[in-house]
């Protein structure tokens, strides 16, 4: 076998000893293993990021592309360079995303395969080109925005109409706003295309299955996350898989065992070696007890605190765990005074409440159960009816493996039997699992997680089962690929799997995310208008304190531990000493009461001014102690109703009159800017916005 290693554009096939490339089923990213003689640092100085393709053959070097990614780590040992890479999905781990997928824009906007497929080909990878095409041509993008030549855009580039989810390769560059195309793609003007680099990963509709519009994500949250976990979500949503493959730069996204090989494998044709069995039983259950239904069940017990066992003057236990529950108490049995039962710091007045966790009846706090007193509780709870399943077959074949199982979310016996004959089916019988050996696995389309049907009739028992690849194991030098089989994790995994429980999961936890999605953007204070950030509003205050009874952190008259008291009583209220706005403008939109006059505002202050007839909206200082106001200008948005506006400049002791949108000259001039807005019709209105400008 010939082999063919590039790191960076360099060639370095002449110094590699040996490389080792192992994909698991269920591994998102693979790696491969390269050693080379130390000599190779004369042909290029390792570092980790740089890129690694890896090829083999028979008749020649570059027939096969084994591994496509990058340098992970390499570490020098005893003359050889051990280099570790990783493959092009670590693109998916290095860099974020910030969008949201809304299904309330449309359908495919919440459709779990457009998702994926838009992550990889938008955020993942590459793409050197992207717009709307402005006229039709058979077998053309035209672009009359477009800048093609200029862009970069090389023959062998794939072009995605991401309007109709279709592709093509680039057959030629025509001119700066023409390409011609492999396939006639584009139906009609204004259609979404984006072109990425041959050498860029992509994720088609020949690789993405189409997840229908059953399960639709109504919103699906991007905020500061790595691709890598976003398109693990959607997988785990519809419990499929995703993958990479080098030998065609795809990104595979579909079901568990989708795709199925027809090749068969067969001992002695094209398996090289008798593989050697293994039949596990370490987890087979055949005869099971399925606990998890339940029947709610009514019982009474009586004691006499103080004498019967788990009556005592704290506690009454229970034996289960009530589900609803009536207590009498009495000097005499029966007692018959029905008792209050009431939720700690929830009921004011009761006698009683019950700890579930421990099973008890309690006295109120403060309060105990009274010697000899009888008690009588009567309460209902739930008890399992546990249902046995087996399969005959299995215990006549392999010997009775009994086991208990418990499930909490089964709702009735027939539930109970329907789970265990389902456990059943996958567990009655040993998991069967081994290695092949077999000849060029790429060229026979053999790949992780296919399932594919292996036939050996020289082992004792024979073997002619459909088995699942766990593990492919490719090598240089070797004459063989080895294949790890086995039915295992295919069996468990679908049945361990709730797709519409994992979706609605999934589904309300996007939808429950209260994070707000921001646009990344460049601030660079060197242009000519900056984006410059400022504050809402500044403010200082003050507290004073009277006498000794106080403690202030490094003062040497009050910061003595000892002798001042920490939160000690002579400490005053907080007063402001300054106020100001941003920019001395004050922005009102109402979405907190910083500025309320909680005191004499009588309308609601919350999303807007609300009024009922006559009420008022006052502030508190606006701006204080930042100079002298003379002038004043009030622009209130009103949504409905009518107002009148006055001002302050004297902290309240004068109100103005003003209107709305016009300046306004203070005959009482001061330092303590507010508003007071009242209702004037004896009716309902409201204000969305209020502006106060121009007093500086």
């Amino acid at each position: 076998m010939l082999t063919k290693i590039v790191i960076n554009g360099v060639d370095v096939s002449s110094k590699c000893v040996s490389w080792q490339y192992e994909v698991t089923y269920g591994s998102l990213l693979s790696e491969i293993t390269v050693n080379f003689i130390n000599t190779v640092t004369s042909l290029i100085s390792f570092q980790t990021g740089y890129t690694m393709q890896v090829y083999r053959g028979y008749a020649s070097p570059t027939e096969q592309k084994v591994f496509d990614g990058y340098i992970e780590k390499f570490e020098p040992q005893n003359g050889i360079i051990t280099v570790t890479g990783i493959d092009k999905l670590w693109d998916a781990v290095r860099k974020q995303i910030n969008v949201v997928y809304d299904s309330s824009l449309s359908v495919t906007a919440g459709k779990i395969s457009a998702i994926f497929q838009d992550i990889v080909n938008r955020y993942v990878s590459s793409f050197n080109a992207s717009g709307t095409n402005t006229s039709v041509a058979s077998g053309k993008l035209v672009d009359s925005t477009a800048s093609f030549t200029t862009d970069g855009i090389n023959v062998g580039d794939n072009v995605w109409n991401e309007t109709l989810n279709t592709w093509a390769k680039v057959s030629s560059v025509d001119s700066n706003t023409q390409i011609s195309l492999s396939n006639d793609i584009f139906t009609a003007t204004g259609q979404v295309y984006l072109i990425k680099p041959s050498s860029s990963l992509y994720a088609d509709n020949v690789s993405v299955q189409d997840s229908g519009n059953t399960m639709i994500l109504q919103k699906f949250i991007c905020a500061n996350k790595d691709p890598f976990d976003r398109l693990q979500t959607l997988m785990n949503a519809l419990n499929w898989q995703f993958y990479y493959l080098s030998s065609d730069n795809r990104v595979y996204f579909e079901p568990k065992g989708f795709k199925g090989n027809s090749t068969v494998l067969t001992v002695g044709v094209n398996v090289l070696k008798i593989p050697h069995w293994q039949y596990d039983i370490t987890e087979m259950a055949n005869n099971v007890l399925v606990k998890g239904a339940s029947q709610l069940v009514e019982t009474s017990v009586t004691g006499q605190i103080g004498v019967t066992p788990g009556f005592t003057n704290y506690s009454i236990q229970l034996s289960n765990t009530p589900v609803s529950i009536k207590c009498f108490q009495g000097s005499s049995n029966p007692p018959t005074n029905l008792k209050v039962g009431g939720i700690v710091q929830s009921t004011q007045t009761f006698d009683y409440s019950v700890d579930t966790t421990r099973n008890q009846v309690l006295p109120a706090p403060g309060t105990t159960f009274a010697t000899n007193d009888y008690w009588q509780v009567n309460y209902s709870y739930y008890t399992p009816i546990p249902v046995n399943v087996y399969n005959q077959d299995s215990m006549n074949t392999y010997g009775v493996f009994a086991k208990t199982i418990s499930f909490n979310d089964i709702v009735s016996v027939a539930d109970a039997i329907t789970r265990g004959n389902q456990y059943l089916s996958e567990y009655s019988t040993p998991f069967i699992y081994t290695t092949l050996q077999i000849k060029d696995v790429i060229n026979t389309g053999i790949w992780v997680g296919q399932n594919i049907t292996v036939v050996d009739n020289i082992s004792k028992p024979s073997v002619n089962d459909v088995l699942t690849i766990n593990t492919i194991r490719l090598r240089y030098p070797t004459d063989y690929d080895e294949l790890d089989v086995g039915d295992k994790y295919w069996r468990l995994s679908v049945f361990s799997a709730d797709v519409l429980a994992n979706f609605q999961s999934i589904n309300n936890k996007e939808l429950s995310e209260t994070s707000i999605v921001n646009d990344l953007i460049n601030v660079d204070n060197t242009i000519s208008n900056p984006l410059k950030i400022t504050n809402r509003y500044f403010k200082i205050q003050t507290q004073t304190f009277t006498g000794n009874n106080v403690f202030v952190l490094g003062n040497t008259g009050f910061g003595v531990l000892g002798q001042n008291a920490l939160g000690g009583a002579g400490w005053g209220s907080i007063v402001d000493y300054f106020v100001s706005q941003g920019g001395n403008v004050y922005i009102e939109t109402f979405y907190d009461s910083d500025f309320k006059d909680a005191v004499n505002t009588t309308a609601s202050w919350s999303n807007g001014l609300n009024f009922n007839a006559y009420q008022t909206a006052q502030s508190v200082s606006i701006d204080y102690n930042n100079g002298v106001i003379t002038t004043c200008l009030l622009t209130a948005t009103v949504s409905s109703g009518s107002f009148n506006f006055s001002l302050s400049a004297d902290g309240g002791v004068n109100w103005e009159t003003v209107t709305n949108g016009v300046l306004h000259n203070f005959t009482h001039t001061g330092t303590d800017l507010r508003f007071k807005i009242v209702e004037a019709a004896g009716s309902t209105g409201s204000i969305s916005k209020i502006v106060l400008s121009n007093y500086h």
